[in-house]
């Protein structure tokens, strides 16, 4: 991907596709060209890309190639059935990490902030498993696209989710064990004065009788 502008100044993204075969030959093609106006952002150049790959089907990315390689056999992959639909399972699953990413970069975010995204991917992981074992692709529209599934890509997707849940729950466990601790400062009205460091404890209590801050 790369971006440039024309004559008349308008900015233009070129989208190509690259291709390495086993002899590590590269081939690269100008899959399309778009018109970009206004000011630019990394949003918007990152927005009409995704667009452009929605367009742009399986079918269509290997027709593309036929036409610009005499060894189609070197992208065989886009004619494998069982490739296509891992490939959509995974672009589907970072979709959901870079979503995670992006909530915890930028400055000053509390420590409980970025506690609770995680806590939320977490869970959100274990809803993708179960909707995976009753063949609800709802949260996986690429994976959806390729149906049908077969069962036991199903098993294997939602084995793979619980993998990581069960990942997640042990990378994470620190966190659970000071999660009274983050309260303290997220949900002081609601902390159990009991729950606490004695420390904190008597100021948690005058913060929890006070009038002018309820």
């Amino acid at each position: 991907m790369d971006k440039s502008t024309d004559r008349s100044n308008t900015a233009q993204l070129l989208i190509c596709i690259r291709g390495v075969n086993d002899e590590l030959n590269i081939t690269e093609e100008l899959a399309c060209l778009q018109s970009l106006k206004g000011k630019m952002t990394g949003q918007i150049i990152y927005n009409e890309f995704s667009k452009t790959l929605q367009n742009l089907n399986a079918d269509e990315i290997q027709d593309f190639l036929k036409n610009k390689t005499d060894k189609c056999s070197d992208f065989q992959n886009f004619e494998n059935k069982e490739w296509r639909i891992d490939f959509a399972f995974f672009t589907n699953l970072f979709e959901h990490y870079h979503r995670l990413n992006k909530k915890l970069q930028g400055q000053n975010q509390f420590i409980n902030e970025a506690w609770g995204c995680l806590k939320s991917f977490k869970t959100q992981l274990f809803l993708f498993y179960n909707c995976m074992t009753k063949n609800d692709l709802i949260h996986f529209p690429r994976l959806k696209s390729t149906a049908p599934v077969s069962e036991n890509k199903l098993k294997e997707f939602s084995q793979a989710l619980k993998n990581l849940h069960t990942e997640f729950e042990t990378r994470f466990q620190d966190f659970n064990n000071i999660q009274s601790s983050q309260d303290v400062f997220s949900i002081s009205f609601n902390v159990n004065p009991k729950n606490i460091s004695a420390e904190l404890q008597l100021q948690i209590i005058e913060t929890q009788c006070s009038a002018h801050l309820k």
